[in-house]
């Protein structure tokens, strides 16, 4: 999870704890925890656990590095 998560699940905890299930913050609070869960599940890439990572790092040319890393940027042209 990354740090926002965490920080949203203590403050629904903290919230549940000191006003109840039923009280508006709470409820708010939920619905941002679950969004920010569902849009890390989706943008988050997946690691093959399977493959060690040294054997990557000395096989920059293999499939799974290929589909994990990010586009290249285009320069700034200069103006």
């Amino acid at each position: 999870m990354s740090r926002h998560v965490d920080n949203l699940d203590r403050l629904c905890n903290k919230l549940h704890r000191r006003f109840g299930e039923q009280d508006s913050l709470c409820v708010q609070a939920k619905e941002a925890l679950e969004t920010s869960k569902a849009q890390e599940q989706q943008s988050s890439k997946q690691y093959d656990w399977s493959v060690p990572y040294r054997v990557l790092i000395q096989n920059q040319q293999s499939e799974y590095m290929q589909q994990i890393q990010r586009p290249a940027t285009r320069p700034l042209s200069a103006s």
